[in-house]
C-alpha cells in the first residue's frame, strides 16, 4: 500500500475525519500538520504521495524538494490572489490542484497566466473540482439552516452548481 502524506493546519473542522477515514482506505496515511522543515522533510522522505489542503509554501516546497513524488493540493479563494506564490510555483512538478467550486478552477489558468507570464501552459497540472461537503446527521435544524442559506447565496453566485435538492434528498451527504 502507497503511504500518503496529507497536510493541512491544526485546527478542528467536522469534515477531516471523513477525509482521513476515506483515504486509510487506500492509502497507507500519515497527517502532519508541522511547518517544521526538519520534521517536513523526514514526513515527505518516507510518503509516495504528498498532499495538501491548502496551496502554499509547504506545496511550494515539496515542488522544489520532491518533484518525482506526486504532488496533489487544493487551492481555494485566498490562495488564489497570492501572486508571489502562483507566479513563482513550479508547476511542471505539481500534478493535480482540487478546487471546491467551478468558478475558481476557471480562474486558475488565467491566474496563473497573469501571475507568470512566460509559463509554458503544458506545464500547468490537472484540475480536480471536488465540492466540499456536509455530514447533515451532524447538525442540529438551526446549523442547517445556516449551511441552506450559505448554498443558496453560493449556488446564486456560482449557477454552474448542482441544484440544492440534493441538500434535502438523496444521501446525507450534500
Amino acid at each position: 500500500m502507497k503511504k500518503l502524506l496529507l497536510h493541512y493546519p491544526l485546527w478542528q473542522n467536522r469534515w477531516i475525519p471523513y477525509f482521513k477515514e476515506e483515504l486509510r482506505k487506500k492509502y497507507d496515511l500519515f497527517v502532519t500538520h508541522t511547518a517544521n522543515k526538519d520534521e517536513l522533510i523526514v514526513l515527505s522522505e518516507e510518503c509516495d504521495i504528498l498532499l495538501s489542503m491548502w496551496l502554499n509554501g509547504i506545496v511550494y516546497y515539496w515542488a522544489e524538494q520532491f518533484p518525482q513524488k506526486p504532488i496533489i493540493s487544493y487551492l481555494r479563494r485566498y490562495e488564489m490572489f497570492q501572486e508571489d506564490l502562483l507566479g513563482k510555483m513550479p508547476w511542471k512538478a505539481v500534478n493535480a490542484v482540487i478546487f471546491v467550486n467551478e468558478s475558481l478552477r476557471q480562474m486558475f489558468k488565467d491566474q496563473i497566466l497573469r501571475f507568470a507570464p512566460g509559463i509554458d501552459e503544458r506545464d500547468l497540472p490537472i484540475t480536480y473540482l471536488i465540492y466540499n461537503g456536509v455530514n447533515l446527521d451532524e447538525f442540529d435544524m438551526g446549523d442547517i439552516c445556516i449551511f441552506c442559506g450559505a448554498a443558496y447565496l453560493t449556488q446564486k453566485l456560482d449557477q454552474s452548481r448542482p441544484s440544492l435538492q440534493s441538500v434535502h434528498s438523496g444521501p446525507r451527504f450534500a
